[in-house]
């Protein structure tokens, strides 16, 4: 009897993890992006995401790619914060585009699509809505 319920309990630790483990984009839930890379000079690949978050609310910030949504990071409310989207999920045209969604809240604020070129950076302020946010690229 010990033995059938260390089985068992074994058995739904592991199912657990897995189900914990994996990700849904067929449900719409957000993947989290990849970790970004690194090279030997410690800078990261991708593409560098400097937020302006001037909302009052934390953003999710997504990479809209393929008809869904890949989380980039998250911005505080108030706060200057640079993501990375990893090179490994960056569309091969470098055209971006990208959602700031405050879990729970208002509407979804949405930027781009742009090209971004190599070597260049996003530069989002982010206001309480559209209008008073704005998007650009840069070095």
């Amino acid at each position: 009897m010990k033995i059938m319920r260390g089985r068992t309990a074994i058995f739904l630790m592991l199912g657990t993890m897995a189900c914990a483990s994996s990700s849904t984009s067929s449900s719409g839930t957000a993947k989290p992006a990849p970790e970004a890379a690194s090279d030997s000079g410690g800078a990261t690949s991708g593409i560098p995401v400097v937020v302006d978050n001037q909302n009052i609310t934390d953003l999710n910030i997504y990479l809209v790619k393929g008809g869904g949504r890949i989380l980039v990071g998250r911005a505080p409310n108030g706060q200057k914060t640079t993501l990375v989207i990893p090179q490994s999920v960056t569309p091969a045209s470098s055209r971006v585009t990208l959602v700031a969604d405050p879990p729970g809240g208002s509407g979804p604020v949405t930027a781009g699509p742009t090209v971004v070129p190599a070597g260049q950076r996003l530069y989002w302020r982010i206001g309480t809505d559209q209008s008073s946010s704005s998007f650009s690229t840069g070095e």
